[in-house]
This record gives C-alpha cells, structure tokens and sequence, in this order.
C-alpha cells in the first residue's frame, strides 16, 4: 500500500525546534506515538514513528507531518481520558482507628437480643479495607475488583459482643499467647449466621399479654400473668452474659409451664362470656407465638453453630482459620468468593475457610468485593454521593508482599545455582518466579 502524503501544518502547529521546550517535546511525541498507533495501522511503519526519536529532524516533510498528528491525537486523547476519568473509582483515605477503638462497645439488649456499637466515634466509619499499604486506590471496577488486598469487613456481631464481655468482666485467659483471648472466643460455640436464633425474650410476648388477660375478668390470671412478666425480665437481664445468654429460654421454661397451668386451670372453672373469651384466646395466642419465635426457632438454629479452629497465624492479629459446624451457612448466605494465594499462603481455599482479623476490638471476617459492588459504587458516586472511605491495615507492603514472606521457615527456593525471588502476581494469583544469578 503507498505510504499516505503528509497534510500541510497549521502555522499555529509548526513548533521551531530551536525554541521547542523539552517537557513539552516530551508530552507531544507521547501523544503522537498514540495516536500513531490506534490510526495507522495500515500504513508502512517506520523506526522513527514508533519511538519518537527523530519527530524533531531538518526535513520539513517530517515537521508538518508531526504536526498534524498532534493536532488530530491530542483532542480524542482528551476525550478518552474524560471518558476513563469517569468509569474510574475513587476511594477516600482515612486515618486507622486508634488501639482499642472499638474495645468494650458493643452491647446486648437483653429482651430483644439485638446487638449494637456504642459512643463509637463517626471519625471511625469506613466501609473497606486494603491490606497493603499504599496511600491512594483507585481504579476501574474490574481492575479493582482483581485487586487481592481489598476487602469488605463483615462483623461478626455475637462473637464481637462475647469478646467484649468478657473484657469488661475483666476475663482473661491463662496462656502465654498475646492473641490467646481471641483465639479462645473464636474458638466458643455460638450462631454467626444472620438469623433468628431463639434468643430473644419471653417479655417480648408477655408484655402485651398481660395487657388483654383484663379482659378474661379473672385475678388469678392476671396475676400470674404479671409475676411471670417480671420474673422472666429479672432472669433476662441476669442472663445477659457472655456464659448465660444461650439458656434463658432453657431457665424460663419452668416459670412459663406455671403460668399456662394455672391459665388452663382458670378457663376450665371459670363461667365465659364473650370478652372472656376473647381475653382467653388472645392469652394462649401470644403464648404460642412466644414458643414458636423462641424455643422453636432455637431449636432450628442448632444446625448453624459453629465455631473457629486456627489454621494459621499472621501478624497484626490475623487469622486464617476453618469454620467447624454451621454446614449449612452457604445455603443461607450464598458462596463466598475464595481469598488469593497470596493473602493465605495455602494450597487451596475451601468454602469452610475464613480470613478473620481482631480490628481495634471488633472481631471482623474479611470478604472479597464483586464487581457488581463495585459497579454499585461507582454509580453513587456518579450520582454524588461522598467516596467510599477505606483504611490501609498495613499487613503487607513492598518488602512482604505475600504471606509466604511471614513465614519462619521461609527461605529464598534455588533451581540450580540460580535464586528464585518469590514476589506477589497480580490480581492474587500465584506467584511468580524470577531467577536471579548468584
């Protein structure tokens, strides 16, 4: 094919070379070559064309020619730059929570058995978190969903709160490991699962009863009724605790089987009338549902306790660890996505593995982000909503980019008399090898 004639330079375009600056000489052959390369490719190609070493020559031919592709090249680089700019994501950096942030502040409500954070700073609200350590993350969804540092980190509620109340009973663990306590409650059985589990209590169903026993126009009823609501209160609030609060159901069933006899016992001998009937009905109503909420539902959420063995121990109170029990917590939640071989250092990921980290308190399980979340984010941010903020942990940097690098045994392989540096790949891939001679 005949090499295509040069168009004829705008005399606005025809930089002199001797009064030509180098950064912009620098900035102009970059966006030349691109532009060069996305264009022309069907044009016979030229040494002097593709490294830009001779854009600046005598020949006039060559200066126009040059001049030209500035002109065209610079505007759709601009133009693909805008569009990337906004399929870009950009995270917010925030400060690490200070040691202990979290430390002692979740708390249990116990009659409704709802678990929360308390006086906990706003300054502390972040949604990710990167294990690397570096100072900017950015990217497009997909790039940043192959990233193998990023993380969501899921509380584990329950566990957290029997961690702190321990800590506040000032419980302590007689064992020469500094990270003994939070081995000891990952190690405890209990429900990780977002469920209902049982252990609300009978309050929650007493107290409106005892306001539709009036209409029964029995005493003994309403009376039973009421000393079984403050009793099955006291007893709530003094299970409360880290060793107690699975068996409030289990200590109430004597004071609720009293009740109900003596209810049946007040129907039976009692003359009816409408109201209480009605009174009645609405009686034995409440104390269904408080059975079926309660002790079924405990009953039914035997199959997702588990708890947590260690597999391996890193820094900075990080643990690979593998879930013993709950072997149906997939079926409820869904398949998680498996954590790089260079964030675990095993062989291989199992559905029963998790990546559980001790954060300022806050027992927390480490979750890939999919590119639907991502894309989520991205979309509010193009609707202007505030950047996600995330926190660098710091477990691993340039000179420990992988979990084999923690390793006591760890020692630099050799094929031959040739070193092999193990480094992290990309996108948590294994990693690579780069021979290097001795």
């Amino acid at each position: 094919m005949p090499q295509a004639l040069p168009f004829s330079a705008r005399k606005s375009l025809a930089l002199k070379t001797a009064v030509a600056r180098p950064h912009v000489q620098k900035s102009l052959v970059q966006e030349s070559v691109k532009f060069e390369r996305r264009t022309r490719e069907n044009e016979s190609h030229d040494d002097s064309w593709k490294t830009g070493e001779n854009m600046f020559g005598n020949a006039k031919r060559d200066h126009d020619r040059w001049a030209h592709r500035v002109d065209s090249g610079t505007r759709e680089s601009f133009d693909n730059d805008g569009e990337s700019r906004l399929q870009k994501l950009y995270l917010e950096r925030q400060p690490f929570p200070a040691t202990g942030a979290f430390m002692g502040k979740c708390w249990r409500n116990p009659i409704t058995a709802k678990l929360m954070l308390k006086k906990v700073s706003t300054d502390n609200n972040f949604q990710i978190i990167d294990l690397f350590t570096r100072s900017r993350v950015a990217g497009t969804p997909q790039e940043l969903a192959r990233d193998p540092y990023l993380y969501k980190p899921v509380i584990l509620t329950l566990r957290t709160w029997i961690y702190h109340d321990f800590f506040r009973q000032k419980k302590l663990v007689a064992s020469a490991d500094e990270n003994g306590m939070v081995k000891w409650v990952l190690n405890i059985p209990c429900v990780d699962a977002p469920i209902n589990s049982g252990q609300r209590s009978s309050v929650l169903f007493y107290m409106p009863m005892v306001l539709f026993t009036a209409f029964t126009k029995d005493a003994a009823t309403v009376a039973t009724s009421l000393m079984a609501l403050i009793a099955l209160g006291v007893l709530a609030a003094m299970c409360n605790s880290a060793q107690l609060y699975s068996r409030v159901r289990l200590y109430s069933i004597p004071m609720r089987l009293c009740h109900l006899g003596v209810v049946i016992l007040t129907v039976a001998q009692s003359t009816l009338d409408t109201m209480a009937v009605i009174g009645y009905l609405l009686t034995f109503l409440f104390i269904i549902l408080d059975v079926a909420n309660g002790d079924l539902a405990m009953l039914t959420s035997y199959r997702f306790w588990c708890h947590y063995a260690i597999i391996r121990e890193l820094p900075m109170r990080c643990f690979v660890c593998r879930r013993e029990g709950a072997a149906h917590l997939e079926e409820l939640l869904g398949e998680r996505a498996a954590i790089p071989t260079t964030v675990h250092g095993l062989s291989t990921w199992l559905k029963e593995y998790s990546f559980v980290v001790e954060l300022c308190g806050a027992l927390c399980q480490l979750e890939r982000i999919s590119l639907k979340e991502w894309q989520a984010l991205l979309e509010e941010q193009h609707n202007g909503k505030p950047k996600c903020k995330y926190v660098t942990f710091g477990l691993f940097d340039k000179k420990t980019p992988s979990m084999w690098h923690f390793c006591e045994d760890f020692e630099v392989p050799k094929v031959g008399d040739a070193e092999v540096q193990v480094k992290s790949g990309p996108g948590g891939k294994p990693p690579e090898r780069q021979e290097t001679s001795p």
